[in-house]
C-alpha cells in the first residue's frame, strides 16, 4: 500500500522525525502548532535520499534549489544570484522534465529547518 510521507520537526524538543500514514488517514493529533510539517514530494535524489518539502537541493553544475509547497503541489526555485535578485523562476515538480532532472542531477543539501550541511 502506497503511502504518504511526512517529517515532522518539533520546535520545542528539537527533534525531526519521519512517518508514514496510509491513503485516507489523518494526521496524528500530537502534531500542534509548535511542529512544523513537511510533506514527501515523491522524488528521490540522485543518491536515492527522499525529498521533502522544505529541503534545499544542489545539482552537478552548484546550482541551489528550495522545495516549496505551491498551489497544486510542490516546485523549486533558485536561490538568489550574487546580485541579490529576487526568486523569480518557480519550476513545478510533477512536471516530468524536471522530475527528472532531479533525480539524475541534483542531491539533498540540507532543509529550512537544519540549514545546509
Amino acid at each position: 500500500m502506497s503511502k504518504i510521507k511526512f517529517r515532522a520537526y518539533d520546535k520545542e524538543s528539537k527533534a525531526m522525525e519521519i512517518f508514514g500514514l496510509p491513503h485516507n488517514s489523518e494526521i496524528f493529533y500530537k502534531y500542534d502548532l509548535n511542529t512544523d510539517l513537511m510533506q514527501f514530494i515523491g522524488l528521490t535524489d540522485r543518491g536515492g535520499q527522499e525529498i521533502f518539502e522544505g529541503d534545499y537541493l544542489q545539482d552537478t553544475r552548484g546550482f541551489q534549489y528550495e522545495v516549496k509547497r505551491v498551489g497544486g503541489g510542490f516546485a523549486i526555485n533558485t536561490f538568489a544570484d550574487e546580485f541579490n535578485k529576487k526568486w523569480t523562476l518557480w519550476t513545478g515538480t510533477s512536471d516530468m522534465q524536471t522530475s527528472g532532472f532531479i533525480q539524475d542531477n541534483c542531491e539533498v543539501i540540507g532543509n529550512k529547518i537544519e540549514g545546509i550541511k
